[in-house]
């Protein structure tokens, strides 16, 4: 009998999970049917390449160098995943990076993983007027990371409490009774959390993201932007992050007027958060923009001196 759930989140290289990025730290977080943390676990993860020197919400390419290989944490892994719904912020997302390690791995994707609930979408239903962010929604941000599991399980907890007789958990715990897996046996390594660190600080984008406004319309859009925010939040702006939102446009179905209005809807609500108290954008602030503009792809369209609106081409 299922359990409870399994609250998921991974930091990455990047945003392509088709191999070309790796994960770099997995969190685990259990709560019980009611809503309940009952348990935590995270480890770092040697992606088997370089970090280039590249921080991800402070991990350095020298806090994974020892740290032990997926394939090597994969089983505690499952053991942790077995019997119990996984859920996730951006599920999407998160499903498929695992996916693609337990692939690489050479073992089987764990049966949870296929259809895992996605806190982004259920927020949206049962907490009206809240916006994608974890820290959003939940109202308050953990002062060490990892902080994506623990506060996906708080936002978790808030759901079951405020929509305890959605079908939606009965049906997401009777679909893991359905679905047995195996587990790799024990690779007798052991998982290795970060080491503690002081108060995490977001930086600008990061903060900018969690102020953004929820956004009406079809789950693939809801998804495409969360994995936006996703960038802003999770690490400096990049060609190869501007090449995983096209990829994965494609892959919701997303055509390329849609994706565009999407982009430019997006750059007006940052241009909106930047400027919200009135005062011109600093030199600082301007680079944020131009670099969020880069990203969606219209950066020729947008003019930086002035932001108050993000002109269409």
């Amino acid at each position: 009998m299922a359990s409870g759930y399994a609250v998921v989140h991974v930091e990455t290289t990047g945003l392509l999970g088709t191999g070309h990025d790796r994960v770099i730290e997995v969190s685990v977080v259990h709560v019980d049917c009611r809503g309940r943390i009952t348990g935590e676990w995270d480890t770092l993860v040697n992606p088997g390449r370089d970090l280039r020197e590249r921080e991800v919400r402070r991990i350095r390419a020298s806090d994974v160098r020892l740290a032990p290989t997926f394939a090597q944490i994969a089983p505690e892994l499952c053991a942790l995943l077995e019997g119990r719904a996984v859920v996730a912020h951006n599920a999407r997302f998160v499903a498929r990076f695992l996916a693609t390690e337990f692939d690489l791995a050479g073992l089987e994707t764990p049966t949870p993983l296929s259809r895992p609930l996605c806190t982004v979408h259920l927020a949206r239903r049962h907490l009206p007027g809240v916006g994608r962010s974890l820290a959003n929604a939940v109202g308050e941000r953990r002062s060490r990371p990892p902080a994506g599991a623990w506060a996906g399980a708080e936002l978790l907890g808030r759901l079951i409490r405020v929509a305890p007789f959605d079908p939606q958990w009965s049906r997401a715990l009777e679909r893991v009774d359905a679905s047995p897996w195996s587990i790799p046996a024990p690779s007798g390594f052991s998982w290795a959390p970060r080491p503690p660190a002081g108060p995490f600080q977001q930086g600008s984008l990061a903060l900018v993201a969690d102020r953004l406004p929820a956004v009406d319309g079809p789950i693939e859009h809801i998804d495409y932007l969360a994995l936006v925010d996703r960038a802003l939040v999770d690490r400096a702006l990049s060609p190869t992050d501007a090449a995983a939102l096209l990829e994965t446009a494609l892959a919701l179905g997303i055509d390329s007027g849609t994706r565009h209005r999407l982009n430019h809807e997006y750059l007006e609500q940052v241009v909106t958060v930047v400027t919200a108290g009135g005062d011109q954008p600093t030199d600082a602030e301007r680079q944020d923009l131009a670099a969020v503009a880069a990203l969606l792809d219209i950066a020729a369209s947008f003019t930086v001196s002035q932001p108050q609106r993000a002109r269409r081409a």
